[in-house]
């Protein structure tokens, strides 16, 4: 760690760059090209900062048990990771009522009788307050702490291209309030061309995770594309996956 900071990778030569031209405080997007390196890179921020300072981190793409599962098979220790199950806790419930409505419905019963069989009132259309949900648990930080969230993509839908913008700055104003930090995960193509804008413009940086393909072999490449006030450093790094996770090399 530099200057006392807490480690954003674990990844000197890429941190180093970045810690340098960052805020105390800052958020950062990560986009995956769909190979699965961006969410690693994810977990590995958690995991660097699991030592030092509180860790929420919350699971769109994965269940709480197989990021736990990835953690134990990198040697990591997870115990200081807060793991949400936000897919659990924001559509199971309403997926579950849903599909006890259709198959009453199928047995020929009434939409009031299937709100009977299935214990009452109908099922709601959306999922609570995705928005404030997203920012609950660092809200009442005081201190420095480590967000992120493996994917913002199945909750596009529901926040827009505004709520997106707003849970964007409201993390990013959050974190610069208390020196936390925060990361978003988002697969470039899923989000409306506006939507992903908004979220690289209130981004402090911005990383691209690629797999290339060189001669029959696959090559993974982690792209700073943006940092903030400094497209000086703007550069790609060779990625590789070890045993103990994510290395890198400057190209």
């Amino acid at each position: 760690m530099s200057g006392g900071r807490v480690p954003i990778f674990d990844l000197p030569e890429l941190d180093r760059p970045l810690e340098s031209a960052l805020p105390a405080g800052w958020l950062g997007l990560i986009e995956d090209d769909g190979g699965g390196l961006g969410h690693l890179l994810a977990k590995q921020a958690a995991h660097a900062g699991a030592a030092s300072v509180p860790v929420y981190y919350y699971a769109t793409h994965e269940t709480a048990a197989e990021v736990t599962r990835a953690f134990d098979a990198l040697g990591w220790e997870s115990s200081g990771v807060n793991v949400i199950d936000l897919e659990q806790e924001l559509w199971s419930d309403l997926l579950h009522r849903e599909l006890a409505v259709a198959r009453a419905r199928a047995k020929g019963l009434t939409l009031a009788e299937a709100q009977v069989e299935v214990g009452g009132a109908a099922p709601r259309r959306a999922p609570p307050a995705v928005g404030g949900r997203l920012v609950t648990d660092i809200a009442p930080l005081d201190g420095p702490f480590r967000y992120v969230l493996d994917s913002i993509d199945p909750l596009l839908d529901e926040l827009g291209a505004a709520g997106a913008e707003r849970f964007a700055r409201q993390i990013r104003e959050r974190a610069a309030a208390v020196g936390g930090s925060a990361l978003v995960v988002v697969r470039p193509e899923v989000p409306e061309l506006r939507t992903l804008a908004l979220l690289e413009l209130v981004a402090d940086f911005v990383l691209a995770s690629e797999l290339e393909e060189q001669e029959s072999v696959i090559a993974p490449k982690i792209i700073v594309r943006k940092v903030r006030n400094h497209p000086e450093l703007a550069r790609i790094y060779r990625a590789s996956v070890g045993e103990k996770g994510i290395e890198v090399v400057p190209l």
